[in-house]
Order: C-alpha cells, then structure tokens, then sequence
C-alpha cells in the first residue's frame, strides 16, 4: 500500500537563519499508512527526489529533521510524524546586481518558482558583453531587495531576441525535479514570413553548430535530432503568418533555423532571415509554460503578455 501523506498541501515556514539569510521549511505529517516507510523511502517515492538530492539533505545540518529532530534517511517514520526538509537555496553562484532598480515583470512566484516575462533585447544569463544586464543579474537585485538568498538557476533559457516566459528555480531540489522529471510544456507564438500551404505541420531537421559562424547553428544530417509542430493561426498580413509553435526538441535557435529551412523564416531575424543587425529582432515569443509544482499538487500555467512592438496586438 503507498503512502498517505499531506503532500497536496504541507505546511510551509519561511524564516531568518543566523546569517540573516531567508530560508524556508516544508513539514509533511505522516498518516497511518506510512508507518514502517523510511525517511529515504518517502524522499524518493513520494517527492521523487533523486540520489544526489537526498544525499545533499541528509549532510546538511538543517537538512532533514523529524519532530524538530535531526534524524537520518534510515529513520523509521512512525504515524504522525513530523518530517521536515529544508530545501537548498543558498549556492556559490554571486551575480552582480547591475543598474537594476525595477524588478522584472513577474507571471508568477512562491517560495519555489519564479517565472518573469523576458523583454526581447535581453539576454537570459551573464556572457561577453553582458555581464551584469542580463535577465539573472535583475532576478539577482530583485531577490537581494527581498533580503532573499538563492542560488539564481535558469531551468531552460530563451535567445537574445525571443520574448516571453522565462522560469527560475528557487532550490536545486526544484531545479532537479523540473529538469529530471517534471518537464515544462512551452507554448511559442511567431511571426513568419509568407503563406502556408498547410494549416498544421512538423519539421524535422537535425540541427549542428555552424562552424564558419560564431553563434550560428546549422541543418545537418549529423546534428542532433530536433522536431518543431507548428500551427498557423491567422495571416494578419499578405507577407506573413502568424505560428502557434511548440517543440519537440529544445535546440539553440531550433525554431529560426527550422522555420528558416522551410522557407519561412521569423520576421525580423537577421541571423537567418532578412532583417537587419541592430534594426529589428526576430519576432519569437514564448507565450506560455505549464509544468506540475514539484512539490505542490497543483499546476502552474502562466502566459507571458506580447511585447508593445508585437504587430496585430
């Protein structure tokens, strides 16, 4: 028989460690149905924590605790039980602040999530030329204005040019989960140029880096495989249409180069299309996310407003 456990609403604390950081405390209560059960037994077939992550807990002193006391994963839980995990959300990572004093946009936030709608124009983390704009550094000022402290993790990451719903893990046990065995579906919206003989179809290219371009990727028989599904939804225009867009695959600029492959590439993009550099972006928006909280049992679907320079909205 599984385990009966308040999992669908558990009691959350937030508090102040000694170092004045902000932490926070999920408390299951056990029923009579997990008696006999190990503390490991209920991290990994009820919270479906991974080896890594229950090994993480076990050696952190406030990791893992049952009835106010620290307890080892080989604890026996008994019928009301208290059983305590804090979740990690401390790291080594520091980002600079940067000029920010605004916070992003944000969709939505608890004590695990945050998701924030990504203007286009911006990058998603820290790299050469961005070292302290990019969207983590304004997560970063965001958090530090909270007096929270967490480790900023990017769980997936959208292009320079592309718009809309961005998600960042609070912990790494919600990083894992999400990555490992979650998943999040992603609804993108694009304009491309030209008509559609079909109203629905899928690509199917496999896609490599191109060697002769920094930053550039490539249709090619040895790149990995990436499949793009794409609905047209109105032409609002002679000269373009308008895509629902979700993919199979998730590669770097896998919806550009697939739309671009096919004869349609976004509006805008001068990478892979014919906009111009420094002029205008490519027009790729992720309008939705849904996922399964990792800890919550409920699901969380959000959709990111278009940009003000988004045609026909």
């Amino acid at each position: 028989m599984g385990m009966t456990v308040n999992t669908v609403n558990p009691t959350e604390t937030v508090f102040t460690d000694e170092n004045g950081r902000m932490k926070r405390s999920l408390k299951f209560i056990i029923s009579e149905e997990g008696r006999g059960r190990t503390v490991r037994d209920f991290l990994k077939n009820e919270l479906h924590f991974s080896k890594r992550q229950i090994s993480s807990l076990k050696y952190r002193e406030d990791g893992i605790r049952v009835n106010k006391e620290m307890q080892r994963v080989s604890y026996v839980l008994e019928k009301d039980d208290v059983l305590e995990i804090v979740p990690k959300s401390a790291g080594s990572l520091y980002l600079d602040h940067g000029a920010f004093t605004e916070p992003p946009e944000i969709l939505y936030e608890d004590g695990d999530l945050l998701i924030v709608n990504k203007p286009s124009g911006m990058v998603c983390h820290p790299s050469p030329g961005h070292f302290a704009d990019s969207l983590a550094n304004q997560v970063a000022a965001y958090c530090s204005r909270k007096n929270e402290s967490w480790t900023i993790r990017l769980v997936g990451r959208l292009d320079k040019d592309t718009s809309g719903a961005v998600i960042f893990a609070k912990n790494s046990e919600t990083a894992a989960l999400i990555s490992q065995k979650i998943g999040v579906e992603k609804i993108y919206y694009a304009l491309a140029e030209g008509s559609f003989d079909t109203v629905s179809g899928r690509i199917d290219f496999p896609i490599a880096s191109d060697e002769t371009t920094k930053g550039k990727m490539k249709i090619s028989p040895s790149g990995k495989p990436a499949s793009t599904l794409y609905e047209v939804l109105s032409s609002p225009d002679p000269h373009c249409s308008l895509l629902k867009v979700q993919l199979i695959h998730g590669r770097t600029h896998q919806i550009r180069l697939h739309l671009a492959s096919a004869g349609h590439p976004l509006l805008g993009d001068a990478l892979y299309g014919h906009g111009i550099k420094g002029e205008t972006h490519a027009m790729l928006h992720c309008r939705s996310v849904r996922l399964q909280h990792p800890f919550l049992s409920k699901e969380i679907f959000v959709e990111a407003p278009f940009p003000k320079d988004w045609p026909f909205f």
